[in-house]
């Protein structure tokens, strides 16, 4: 039985564990409910939770893009070294693309997501640079969809990440991941600038204080709390991610690819490696069997998971797979809220002729 190298994670005892497993299911803004749920103290809950933020726990909000408007849509940027800089230049300069990094290997070059516009969506391309187009891909996205690491693998005893060699798939998993095929439709967004601005902060910090939200915009605390009980949070709130140092040693910023001949088969494929302790989100490309999810992972678990790849796509029809790694970040913006025109409740675009 083969145990994972490396695996150590020192501040992530049966607590945290139990603590991040709720959070993922009730949100980090109900942690007295959390108390309630695991019949331990709040002082306690609150404290545990304040610590695993200093150790690097994020949780925020994933919007309805689709409500918003807005198309996700992953960047890659396959650009020569000659080009780099400027091809850095457009992307900071594009208020849409609201995060990018430096990528190595199969996305050589720049990985990023743009939130596409509606009026464009059918001519994504116009959003970039014309010299760019030649070697930028889009892939117009489903709503991300956040992963959280198969704690059924993790001792908390020995705060260590089992074998998980003999793994049998939990076919209750696979009905979690057809969501990821709901291929929505764009509406017309029923939101203001307010909206905006809470959802920009809440995707950062879902714990954001409202009463800080409401001295930054000069508002009384009464008004954000109506915008998130009336607007936010029944329409336009759909999941929530946890990003967290799964690894105590240093990590690589992995995305990977996988393409699959059928739905099923793909479906299959995500809900096998959501039962790793590597990946966070997945991205499924709208109306393709195509997805690409991001993780962490020491350098000396990628033969572990190369190693599962190439069992998957042996016995689940997957036609091919991709590895990219994330170097640094290059920019991280909110939701560009002055580009939208609350009047028409539409995006003000300059595109690219």
């Amino acid at each position: 039985m083969r145990r994972l190298s490396s695996s150590s994670t020192s501040f992530l005892d049966k607590l945290s564990v139990d603590l991040i497993r709720m959070i993922y299911l009730y949100g980090s803004r109900n942690l007295a409910l959390i108390a309630r749920e695991l019949n331990v103290s709040k002082s306690s809950v609150y404290q545990r939770f304040y610590y695993l933020k200093r150790q690097g726990l994020r949780v925020g909000v994933i919007p309805r893009y689709y409500h918003l408007g807005l198309m996700p849509t992953l960047l890659v940027f396959r650009v020569n070294f000659d080009l780099y800089s400027e091809v850095e230049r457009v992307i900071r300069s594009n208020p849409f693309i609201v995060w990018a990094y430096k990528s190595v290997g199969y996305y050589n070059g720049i990985f990023g997501l743009m939130l596409l516009p509606d009026r464009l969506l059918y001519q994504p391309y116009k959003m970039i640079s014309s010299f760019t187009v030649e070697n930028t891909e889009l892939i117009l996205s489903n709503i991300p969809y956040p992963l959280i690491p198969n704690f059924d693998i993790y001792d908390a005893r020995n705060k260590n990440w089992m074998n998980f060699d003999k793994w049998k798939i939990n076919p209750m998993i696979l009905d979690d991941f057809h969501d990821i095929f709901v291929d929505d439709l764009i509406v017309k967004p029923m939101i203001d600038k307010i909206d905006l601005y809470i959802l920009n902060k809440l995707m950062e910090d879902e714990t954001y204080k409202f009463k800080d939200i409401a001295k930054e915009l000069n508002v009384e605390k009464a008004t954000i709390t109506y915008h998130y009980n009336n607007h936010i949070k029944p329409l336009l709130l759909d999941k929530r991610y946890i990003s967290f140092n799964v690894f105590a040693d240093a990590t690589l910023n992995v995305v990977l690819e996988i393409q699959s001949q059928d739905k099923l088969g793909l479906i299959k494929c995500i809900g096998l490696l959501s039962q790793t302790p590597y990946f966070y989100i997945v991205f499924k490309e709208f109306k393709r069997n195509r997805a690409i999810l991001m993780g962490n992972l020491p350098a000396d678990h990628l033969k572990i998971l190369s190693e599962l790849i190439e069992q998957y796509i042996s016995e689940l029809d997957i036609t091919c797979a991709y590895y990219s790694f994330l170097v640094n970040k290059i920019i991280r913006k909110d939701i560009p809220l002055q580009l939208f025109d609350e009047e028409n409740r539409v995006w003000k675009v300059s595109v690219i002729d």
